[in-house]
């Protein structure tokens, strides 16, 4: 991950692997897609990268998010482009860098 971020690099991914499903899904499925959104999730955490999470937008009214993975001491840069690609950013929650 050092190697393909580089000093500057920034991954953009997806948060979770597939569309939200319905609340009242049986419990097999919320177990099912939350191991499988782990292992997105992890990717920054195992490679001790920052990432930032954060919201993009709506599909069909279901919200989906998108995660940004930098090179180490990127935390603030990241929080900033986030809050420049999210389509609802908040001042209080998007500090500049």
């Amino acid at each position: 991950m050092d190697a393909l971020l580089g000093a500057n690099g920034v991954l953009l991914a997806p948060v979770v692997h597939d569309a939200p499903f319905r609340l009242d899904a049986p419990q097999a499925v919320f177990d099912g897609f939350r191991h499988d959104a782990q292992r997105l999730l992890c990717v920054a955490g195992m490679a001790r990268l920052p990432q930032v999470v954060f919201p993009a937008g709506t599909v069909d009214g279901a919200p989906f998010g998108l995660s940004l993975i930098g090179p180490r001491g990127s935390d603030l840069s990241l929080i900033a482009l986030a809050c420049q690609l999210s389509r609802q950013p908040q001042e209080a929650a998007c500090p500049v860098p």
